[in-house]
């Protein structure tokens, strides 16, 4: 049994805490520069090198924020279309190039730290793929993908701007199909992400 102090104490917590904490909602959207790191390729003859050519996206969805003590918790609903060029370079010197276009939805979850009007994040990122990027590819579809975010933020009024990093904690595909024949592979999409938000409330 909880003592009539500590119940005392948790519930003035809990009122301080609704007291000073605040909840913004609004827009959000931007660019991204985004690549795939192919490691562990099979060996094999007929394949002696895959890498991306990394392309500018673009992404756009909501945000909530609750701020508490100079400190934030920001979730987000963003839907993302990431580009590159997948470069494969053959044995005996041919090589093809085939375009690479996934649609995600991503759910951010960011800890920040407020200094002044800027911040410095990070937290993970769950990914949803909602279409085939690649013929190369052989993806599963059946759960999402867990990554990270890291960066720096800047809070002008109901304005604000991120500039971050985002990396892969799971491959987006285990093989890569080349003429046919499947190789194991590990592959994983990375992106700069620059975004402007508005609070709308």
């Amino acid at each position: 049994m909880l003592s009539r102090l500590t119940i005392t104490i948790l519930l003035t917590l809990t009122f301080t805490s609704s007291a000073f904490a605040q909840l913004d909602i609004g827009l959000k959207g931007g660019m991204n520069y985004s690549g795939i790191d192919f490691n562990e390729l099979e060996l094999n003859n007929a394949i002696e090198e895959i890498n991306s050519t990394s392309q500018i996206g673009y992404h756009g969805g909501v945000y909530a924020r609750v701020k508490f003590l100079g400190i934030y918790l920001q979730p987000e609903f963003i839907y993302t279309q990431m580009n590159s060029q997948i470069d494969i370079q053959k044995s005996g010197g041919n090589q093809t190039t085939e375009d690479f276009t996934l649609s995600r939805l991503d759910i951010p979850v960011n800890l920040g730290v407020k200094l002044g009007p800027a911040s410095l994040f990070g937290g993970p990122v769950m990914s949803y793929n909602l279409n085939y990027p690649s013929e190369i590819f052989e993806i599963d579809y059946s759960g999402g993908t867990l990554g990270y975010q890291v960066g720096v933020g800047l809070t002008l009024g109901n304005f604000i701007i991120d500039a971050k990093y985002e990396g892969s904690f799971q491959n987006i595909a285990s093989e890569v199909v080349i003429d046919s024949r499947s190789y194991t592979v590990d592959a994983r999409t990375g992106q700069f992400i620059l975004s402007f938000g508005y609070a709308l409330f």
